[in-house]
């Protein structure tokens, strides 16, 4: 293993240190490019989801500063444990969210809210119907993305 002063640094991680020092520093870029993104300005709103960018200039300064340094540690890093960059497409994301969405959607099912107790009149088949239709657009949207 090299290290950036271009020495060897000793013992090598083992299989398992590596995986999870690869893993935890890939959280924190991905993190980091959430943040980046908010400091950019980044503000959602949708129907049940909204996120209100409050950060001032002088927090959105800040963080570009902040995430500038992470990035460059990461750099070091990565080169010094010879870790490998994770690529991902959107294709790939967004099936595996649609995967997981599917799995909470059919949740939604009144035969499985039963487990909470008796759904009140008309409830179950609103839900029934509900759950039905946005099952088949993550259906869709999964289709989409495989093709």
């Amino acid at each position: 293993m090299n290290t950036s002063d271009g020495g060897s640094l000793e013992p090598d991680l083992n299989e398992g240190h590596l995986r999870r020092v690869q893993t935890t520093l890939m959280m924190l870029d991905r993190a980091a490019c959430e943040f980046e993104q908010w400091a950019a300005g980044r503000s959602v709103q949708s129907v049940l989801y909204d996120e209100t960018n409050t950060l001032q200039p002088e927090q959105r300064e800040e963080i570009a500063r902040q995430i500038a340094a992470i990035r460059s540690r990461l750099r070091r890093l990565k080169a010094d444990f010879n870790l490998a960059s994770s690529h991902r497409n959107a294709s790939t994301t967004i099936s595996a969210r649609c995967a997981t969405l599917w799995e909470a959607l059919i949740e939604l099912e009144a035969s499985r809210l039963d487990r909470y107790g008796p759904l009140p009149a008309g409830a179950a088949e609103r839900l029934d119907d509900g759950a039905k239709e946005l099952l088949a657009r993550v259906e869709a949207i999964m289709r989409c993305v495989s093709r």
